[in-house]
């Protein structure tokens, strides 16, 4: 197991210490790579549980602090816009909630420990009423079926979801988008100490899954997301762990949550108890084998394109349905914005 590793499960406790010290030269290999992944702040709270003798100097410590308070200040500054955001959709009549971003840092044991990125905003009403409303408050670009970015004056920038993700094959997506539709409702309560709506544990837990599992198909998915997951599921009440599963055979990627389920065994150590069904150790060590492949996240250009071919055909044999689908999914899309934009 590599020291990246241990040292993520001693954070999320599910380790008490390294194998050995690391040398200096490690240290310095471990906060570039946490840094790259963006769970430096995540790392560093695991730093300060390591037994004395395993701990960096006083200098190498330091970067670490850097790293923290960094995502410190990242975190209030995505709050701040989060509620700004979310008081204007309201206040225009526009209930909403926070996706991903400060809302899941809420189930971290320090919601500062995640690392933000933009504020996506999950919309309920009309999208043609939203649409016009935010068409003459401010600037609406980059228009896909899910959602679309919009910008407020003076310049408070979200991507706002009508749907807060998708699936490529239809008899998956249909269901998924009926569960939310169902829970959309109990999603956009306000809790009243941070100004925004954020959604629960068991919605995150069949959400989150099922936003991996499309980032995967695609450009891949990172640790963060797998980080995510894992407080997702110590969040869970035991009585919701069964409800959670059955929404996701009905969806259709119980297969892919077998593979999650390795993953967070695996690379986070999580206990059979917090696990939503059996591990599949084939489908999860595939998973963890094709992100960690040359080319993953966000790639642009001839070797997205490539990567994107032999991903495809690899995918393939572990998930036909969804596999096949891309491809007229991202024609019909096509099709779409040429007559929504």
């Amino acid at each position: 197991m590599s020291l990246f590793n241990e040292l993520l499960k001693v954070s999320l406790g599910t380790r008490n210490k390294l194998s050995r010290v690391p040398a200096l030269h490690e240290w310095t290999a471990l906060l570039n790579e946490a840094r790259h992944k963006s769970v430096a702040a995540v790392l560093s709270y695991g730093i300060e549980k390591l037994p004395e003798e395993q701990k960096p100097s006083e200098a190498a410590w330091q970067h670490w602090l850097e790293s923290r308070h960094n995502a410190e200040a990242m975190y209030n500054h995505h709050l701040k816009r989060a509620r700004e955001l979310s008081e204007r959709f309201r206040e225009a009549g526009f209930k909403c909630c926070v996706l991903k971003g400060v809302g899941i840092a809420q189930l971290y044991p320090d919601p500062a420990w995640r690392k933000c990125g933009d504020v996506d905003l999950w919309l309920a009403g009309s999208r043609k009423e939203a649409m016009k409303w935010m068409t003459a408050e401010g600037r609406v670009g980059h228009i896909m079926w899910h959602n679309v970015h919009a910008v407020l004056p003076p310049d408070l920038s979200s991507d706002v979801h009508f749907h807060p993700t998708w699936l490529y094959k239809p008899s998956h997506n249909r269901p998924l988008q009926r569960f939310f539709d169902r829970n959309m409702a109990a999603q956009m309560e306000v809790d009243e100490s941070l100004g925004i709506a954020y959604p629960s544990a068991r919605f995150n837990a069949v959400y989150a899954l099922s936003h991996i599992f499309r980032h995967f198909l695609s450009e891949g998915s990172g640790i963060r997301h797998i980080i995510d997951y894992f407080y997702i599921l110590k969040a869970l009440k035991a009585d919701e762990r069964e409800w959670v599963m059955k929404q996701i055979r009905r969806i259709g990627i119980a297969k892919f949550a077998g593979a999650i389920m390795w993953v967070m065994k695996d690379v986070c150590g999580a206990p059979d108890e917090m696990l939503l069904c059996k591990p599949d150790k084939k489908e999860g060590t595939f998973f963890l084998e094709e992100n960690a492949r040359p080319g993953t996240h966000h790639t642009s250009g001839s070797l997205r394109k490539s990567r994107s071919r032999d991903h495809e055909r690899r995918l393939f044999w572990h998930y036909p349905g969804e596999v096949f689908w891309i491809r007229p999914w991202k024609r019909w899309h096509k099709w779409w914005r040429t007559f929504n934009k």
